[in-house]
């Protein structure tokens, strides 16, 4: 397999980044998922932006323009002969000389692997959810710390994924924003998640034909919402059909609202 590194396509075998990288040392680094559909990165100038947007606000050195990236996307997509797969783009803090401080030296790379989305199964019958009480230190930029779900993966059992609660209300999952359905009401945490690409998208492709609330959402409604889904770049809209011991119908309408994001594609 071929990665990305610092400005040249390399075996993944030799790439490396230092000891004491920031990454390495606190787990300090910024990151980006981009698909690719037959070969066409989707969405990529976007994620580019985001990830742009999150260096800044971490005093990060991202001294690549889009053009550059682009070239090299496509360059690993065709080394690697993945035209269905995901890119995984990183941003570490570079290195430090006191275990705490960055220094300079920050690492660009770009991983491109298979994807192997949900089953068809699951996208007719929904997932499970298990909530966990959780909020995300920097809900606002996309960092690869992902200890404590981690941490606590043993408590999904056969279920799919954690949803992230905090005081009553519902945020997220740990990879994916969170929509209910309520009748012609599309509803979607706004404060403390991360707002994702894919959440973007979605609210874009339904604003004529749902009310949308972006809002808080109480845990205690989740008992009367006629769907809810999840979104991500990985999974798209992909529906829920449990929260704990909340079931929760799966109906048609994330159905046509995931044939309309898939035209995008």
């Amino acid at each position: 397999m071929y990665c990305f590194l610092n400005g040249g396509i390399i075996k993944e075998k030799d790439a490396s980044v230092a000891l004491s990288d920031i990454s390495v040392i606190r787990g300090c680094a910024i990151f980006q998922v981009v698909r690719v559909y037959e070969g066409r990165p989707f969405l990529l100038e976007s994620h580019f932006e985001k990830l742009k947007e999150d260096a800044r606000k971490m005093d990060f050195y991202f001294p690549f323009e889009f053009s550059e990236v682009e070239k090299a996307v496509l360059q690993l997509i065709r080394s690697n002969g993945l035209l269905n797969s995901y890119l995984r783009l990183v941003l570490t803090g570079g290195e430090t000389d006191d275990g705490f401080n960055p220094c300079g030296g920050e690492n660009f790379f770009i991983l491109n692997r298979e994807m192997k989305p949900p089953s068809n199964e699951l996208y007719e019958e929904g997932v499970k959810l298990v909530g966990l009480e959780h909020r995300r230190a920097l809900p606002d930029i996309k960092i690869t710390d992902y200890s404590f779900p981690i941490r606590e993966r043993k408590r999904l059992k056969r279920a799919f994924d954690f949803l992230y609660t905090w005081n009553g209300k519902v945020l997220e999952s740990t990879r994916a924003n969170f929509f209910v359905i309520k009748k012609d009401c599309l509803i979607t945490p706004e404060k403390n998640v991360l707002h994702g690409e894919t959440r973007k998208r979605v609210l874009e492709i339904t604003e004529n034909s749902f009310r949308i609330e972006k809002r808080e959402l109480l845990y205690d409604e989740l008992k009367s919402v006629d769907e809810a889904f999840l979104s991500s770049t990985t999974r798209e809209v992909l529906p829920v059909n449990q929260v704990d011991d909340i079931k929760i119908p799966v109906g048609r309408k994330h159905s046509e609202i995931r044939k309309k994001f898939l035209k995008r594609t």
